[in-house]
């Protein structure tokens, strides 16, 4: 899992941060944008609640 940002410009929604994941296991990626990184949102990604 990584994070990039904060980014400049914003995006259109504010979103500064980008968060991906990947399983280089089963070739599985996911990014997300926020615009705030939290323990909950790294919580969520992780798979713990």
């Amino acid at each position: 899992m990584d994070v990039i940002g904060p980014i400049e410009p914003k995006a259109s929604n504010g979103h500064i941060f980008i968060l991906i994941a990947i399983d280089y296991f089963i070739e599985w990626v996911k990014a997300m944008s926020y615009a705030h990184v939290t323990r909950k949102v790294m919580s969520i990604l992780s798979g713990r609640t």
